[in-house]
């Protein structure tokens, strides 16, 4: 599954110009009371913090926990010009590599697309008209649903995003249930272990604690409208697009106060020049979580938990 040539062929028809990206340049930012020297943030305890920032941003499917990259991730960039594409496949890469994430071999198929156009709404609708059931898999857990789907096509962001994640075997990393076009499945006629169902099987432990799913992104689709970002460096958006292509980041999120790139379109002159600490622990508690548990709630606090512990680690490391 995933857009490939088909969905650059599409938004390239509504982009006839080159966009040109502006070269990096150093910002220089206030300290505020979100920096991290006291391990208070908004003059909350750190635990707490972090708490409020992940349900501030996050944005998993209904029911399921923070989705992250665990099969080989391929990046791809449409309509931009060669030098800048690069620099935004690259910083990507690098962060996900940081995290983990195995990365796919020149010349693979795209599951994290990003597309520069002059008009993002009718860019997207062209999209989601021609492949809609890449937007809206027929799968339990996959999507956010057909509201925030109406919402990704027309909305005046200069930066919208589509995640597509599924749940998975939290052992075996085989899908929990069927994609379309699956073929049915077809038991054997003499079953005496698990073993026998294949990649079927699905071992169940029966815990009222933990959960036997994890939730695994599949396609990231982002679309940037051109006219509307602004005078912002190719740090900065390659920054920004880092973080939405490797989390379920919420389009509506207000993050202020927070030292993170999520601000930028929000609070430009106040933006940082790149990711910040504090978005790195974010990401690490993202993808160093193992988010076993059973409710939401639990869930979230292990992420909070673990981009804690993110947070204290870079404070006990010694700086240049």
């Amino acid at each position: 599954m995933g857009f490939g040539i088909a969905a650059l062929a599409v938004a390239a028809a509504f982009s006839g110009s080159t966009v040109t990206a502006q070269a990096s340049e150093p910002l220089t930012g206030s300290q505020d009371e979100s920096q991290l020297d006291d391990i208070v943030v908004l003059g909350r305890p750190l635990r707490e913090a972090t708490v409020a920032f992940i349900e501030e941003v996050a944005a998993p499917v209904e029911g399921s926990g923070a989705a992250a990259w665990r099969q080989t991730l391929c990046i791809g960039v449409g309509n931009l010009q060669r030098d800048a594409a690069e620099q935004i496949i690259e910083r990507i890469s690098a962060t996900a590599e940081g995290l983990g994430v195995r990365l796919g071999r020149p010349g693979c198929e795209p599951r994290v697309f990003i597309t520069f156009t002059i008009d993002a709404n009718e860019t997207t609708r062209a999209m989601v008209a021609s492949r809609r059931r890449e937007f809206r898999l027929n799968m339990s857990g996959a999507n956010r649903g057909g509201r925030a789907l109406a919402r990704f096509q027309n909305t005046d962001a200069a930066v919208r995003w589509w995640h597509v994640s599924i749940p998975v075997d939290i052992d075996t990393g085989i899908a929990a249930n069927r994609s379309p076009g699956d073929e049915p499945f077809q038991a054997p006629p003499d079953i005496t272990s698990p073993n026998d169902l294949g990649d079927n099987r699905r071992i169940i432990t029966g815990s009222m604690l933990r959960n036997d799913l994890r939730d695994d992104l599949a396609q990231v689709i982002i679309v940037v409208d051109v006219d509307k970002i602004g005078a912002v460096t190719t740090d900065q958006l390659a920054a920004y697009l880092t973080m939405v292509a490797l989390v379920q980041i919420d389009s509506e999120a207000q993050p202020r106060g927070y030292d993170t790139i999520l601000n930028l379109f929000d609070q430009p002159d106040r933006a940082p020049a790149s990711l910040t600490s504090w978005d790195l622990a974010f990401l690490s508690g993202v993808y160093g979580a193992e988010q076993s548990q059973i409710s939401d709630e639990g869930r979230l606090g292990a992420v909070a938990a673990a981009m804690a512990h993110s947070v204290r680690v870079q404070q006990a490391t010694p700086r240049d």
